[in-house]
This record gives structure tokens, sequence and C-alpha cells, in this order.
């Protein structure tokens, strides 16, 4: 066998390998949860408007999430987050709605 046949057999089989690892890997988890907003600010900087949320419950704990500056939503309401997590890395918080 030539070694260019060589080459391309290897190449091939490599490409076959990464496939079936993209396809295996897990994607995460997603799930939506309820939360308490305790502050709402908005922001206001060169490039725009920013607006975000401090929200606490016993399963995130306090943290501070970007929302769309458009977004009104009152302090002290329950709002719906979705929580996205992958192996091996923190969660992600992302606002979904408020009642």
């Amino acid at each position: 066998m030539s070694s260019a046949k060589k080459l391309t057999i290897i190449l091939l089989l490599l490409t076959l390998l990464l496939i079936a690892i993209v396809v295996i890997k897990p994607t995460g988890t997603k799930h939506h949860i309820q939360v308490q907003l305790l502050e709402n600010t908005l922001t206001q900087s060169l490039d725009g408007h920013r607006r975000y949320f401090l929200i606490d419950s016993q399963m995130t704990g306090k943290q501070l999430i970007a929302v769309p500056p458009t977004t009104q939503c009152q302090n002290s309401s329950v709002i719906t987050i979705e929580q996205s997590a992958r192996q091996g890395e923190p969660p992600h918080y992302r606002f979904i709605s408020c009642p």
C-alpha cells in the first residue's frame, strides 16, 4: 500500500472517531426553576442600556443574571429562569419570564 493510501485511511478513521465523540458527548441538562427577584438594576453605558436581576433561591443561592433591558419585573416577585449545566462547568442561568 502506498503512503498516500495509508494517510487517507488514517485521516478517515480519525474523522470517524471525532464524529463519534461529538455524538456521544453529553450535552448537559436544562430545567426551569422559580426564584425570588431581590433587585432589579438598569445601567446605562456608552453602548446602551443593560439590566441585571439579583435572584435568590435555595437551589441557586444569590446570583446576578443579565436580562434584556426592556424586561419589567417587580422586586420581590417570583420569576422563572432556566438553569443549564454541563459536566465540569458551573451552572448558567437565563431569564425566562416574570408574572
